[in-house]
């Protein structure tokens, strides 16, 4: 993807619309030219727009599966027993 976005390309667009063009190029297609460019970035924010979604539907589906009373209850009953027990946490040399 280039570093270009949306908004800036379609402005570039805009400001090369008039530009003097020599008279073996055709304004059409030189426009057309442009507006396929624009179109190219404007699809490509699209499909990291889709993927985002994606990944943050993934996420929520991931998190909402897990008993996290549970999870908490675990992590609580983990620090307790730590605590009771310092001889058994882990040193990290």
């Amino acid at each position: 993807m280039t570093g270009l976005s949306y908004d800036d390309a379609n402005l570039l667009r805009y400001r090369l619309l008039d530009l003097p063009l020599p008279d073996d190029l055709d304004r059409a297609q030189f426009n057309a030219l442009l507006t396929a460019g624009v179109r190219d970035i404007l699809l490509g924010e699209l499909d990291a727009l889709a993927a985002s979604r994606v990944q943050k539907s993934v996420a929520l589906v991931v998190a909402e599966a897990l008993p996290w009373g549970e999870v908490g209850r675990t992590v609580a009953q983990r620090r307790a027993w730590l605590a009771a027990n310092p001889w058994a946490r882990r040193v990290v040399a």
